[in-house]
């Protein structure tokens, strides 16, 4: 058999990587994937890995350049995505294979760090990747939902900038959440396709002060984004109470450590569970000061769980 693992070169090469990722994931529509490829302003032909055996694709894996805050920081770092290996050629390390030579390349390339989200955390520990420490909150309304007349739907070009700075100012409190420079943003919308109707602003003195953005599953909202400029737990409170009477829902969810906030207002009742689908590895330990420190510790130290957070909303 010939093998050749190299970068895509082409468009052609990238409709191949669709094809399979298509066959791969069969829960995931393939618009996801052509969104995440074709409108990301920093993916480039270099940044998806193809191994071919006897000239067809059998396995790939895409790598997603970002920023991060960590620490007040902006930190360079590769997503790992859409690692797919084609039914007829499994079984033979190729996942593993392609995964190595990613990072690798990253590591060419002065990522000091790599984040991915899984289900399969045993396969990703196996080169190093370690599971974030992070909680999902769960909070269920225990008395009425109430409206509040300070909330309407996002409008983007009332709101824009306001809330792009909110989104500056808050999330830069955490560690985690992504750098977004004006080139991000304007891709950002094509990226996620989101339903604005979950998309809400709450104005205050005629500025936006707020904004949440979500989505609806079969009994959950699940908070994706939250911003605020002051007063923070009483906007999510709104922004939850609003919500639920929107959709008719009788909970809301948030993996993010203001998650507790609910834990302080009696109106809901609230379950905390492990998440566990975010997992990072230290790329180069020097770039953070680190050295003789295993991966975990290393993790641990960058991102304790009371201060990790990353949005749903920049998911690759």
């Amino acid at each position: 058999m010939n093998e050749i693992l190299k970068s895509a070169e082409n468009h052609r090469d990238w409709l191949e990587a669709l094809d399979l990722w298509n066959l791969v994931f069969k829960n995931t529509p393939r618009d996801y994937f052509e969104r995440h490829l074709f409108f990301d302003p920093y993916v480039e032909y270099e940044h998806t890995q193809l191994l071919r055996v006897d000239d067809v694709l059998a396995s790939s894996v895409q790598i997603t350049p970002r920023k991060m805050v960590v620490n007040g920081r902006e930190i360079p770092f590769g997503g790992i995505a859409n690692v797919a290996t084609h039914p007829d050629f499994r079984k033979r390390g190729y996942s593993s294979r392609v995964l190595k030579d990613a990072i690798q390349k990253m590591k060419a390339w002065s990522l000091p760090l790599s984040l991915l989200f899984t289900d399969i955390n045993p396969f990703y520990e196996r080169v190093g990747f370690v599971t974030l420490e992070r909680e999902a909150f769960t909070a269920e309304i225990q008395t009425e939902p109430k409206a509040n007349e300070e909330v309407r739907m996002f409008d983007f070009y009332r709101d824009m900038e306001p809330v792009k700075e909110i989104y500056r100012q808050f999330s830069s409190r955490w560690n985690g959440p992504m750098v977004r420079d004006d080139v991000y943003w304007k891709n950002h919308f094509s990226i996620v396709n989101e339903d604005l109707r979950f998309f809400l602003v709450r104005i205050k003195n005629n500025s936006v002060q707020a904004y949440v953005r979500a989505s609806v599953g079969n009994d959950i909202v699940d908070i994706r984004e939250f911003g605020a400029a002051e007063e923070a737990p009483e906007a999510l409170d709104v922004f939850a109470q609003e919500l639920l009477i929107r959709v008719n829902r009788p909970k809301v969810r948030v993996t993010a450590p203001f998650g507790n906030w609910f834990e302080e207002m009696s109106h809901f009742r609230v379950e905390r569970k492990p998440d566990t689908e975010s997992m990072v590895s230290i790329l180069n330990p020097e770039y953070f000061g680190f050295s003789k420190q295993s991966q975990e510790k290393m993790v641990k130290k960058l991102f304790p769980k009371e201060k990790t957070l990353y949005w749903l909303t920049d998911s690759f």
